[in-house]
């Protein structure tokens, strides 16, 4: 999908015996095809050099994104329509 033939062959290619590259059908990130995954991170977009530069650096984990702990969240009130009578009675 979107250039994922050319990207598996160029990798295969670049990366050489010691790296397992392993066509799959799908990894749920159709909207940022090509997609390549280095251990357990998604490469969005990907290209032969940023799938071998992040398996050159060893980036195999995905990068957590910023988020609000949900005491914070709470604490800001974020979460007041959601702790409504009316919320409650629509989830019996």
């Amino acid at each position: 999908m979107a250039g994922a033939q050319v990207l598996i062959a160029a990798l295969k290619k670049g990366l050489g015996d010691g790296v397992r590259v392993q066509p799959v059908p799908c990894v749920g990130r159709c909207q940022h095809a090509p997609v390549a995954v280095v251990g357990q991170n998604p490469i969005d977009h990907a290209v032969t050099a940023t799938v071998l530069a992040a398996v050159q650096a060893g980036a195999i984990e995905a990068p957590v994104t910023d988020y609000i702990p949900l005491a914070k969240y709470q604490s800001e009130r974020r979460l007041s329509a959601l702790s409504g009578l009316r919320f409650r009675q629509a989830l019996r």
